[in-house]
């Protein structure tokens, strides 16, 4: 990359020189891509709120029961999550179940489902109940809570 000396400046502000961004220097094939329009090259033209609403989120909340506290069953829902798309939370609950909140896409979601209890912590499931729903958005991430 060229660097020039910007005089306006003190003498140590460099900044690129236009030449650096000319049309010369990539592929022949790179710029007949680039000249192509957005539509033939598969890119929407739609805005990140349409594409968004296009995308259904939804939550799902599972409750388990069986021996799921004090065995180190939220951590592994933890650990499991970080291989998926979802985002929420997984908390003990007074009555001795665990409660999973979790939003993403639908198919993820039922995958997410599915590798809890393929999981090294699925044995000590005794029942779980699935509820869906919207989703609100609100979760960044997907954590323990108390």
């Amino acid at each position: 990359m060229f660097f020039a000396r910007d005089r306006e400046f003190s003498n140590s502000f460099l900044f690129p020189c236009r030449s650096d961004y000319s049309t010369k220097a990539l592929p022949h094939l790179a710029r007949i891509w680039l000249s192509r329009p957005l539509a033939d090259v598969g890119v929407s033209r739609e805005s990140s709120a349409e594409r968004q609403d296009s995308i259904m989120r939804r939550r799902l909340r599972i409750f388990y029961s069986g021996t799921v506290q004090g065995v180190g069953f939220r951590y592994q829902v933890q650990r499991v999550a970080a291989g998926y798309e979802v985002t929420g939370f997984v908390r003990n609950l007074p009555e001795g179940r665990v409660e999973v909140v979790a939003e993403g896409e639908e198919a993820e979601l039922s995958a997410f489902g599915v590798a809890i209890r393929e999981s090294g912590v699925g044995s000590l499931i005794r029942n779980e109940t699935e509820l869906w729903s919207d989703a609100s958005g609100e979760f960044r991430g997907f954590g323990i809570t108390q």
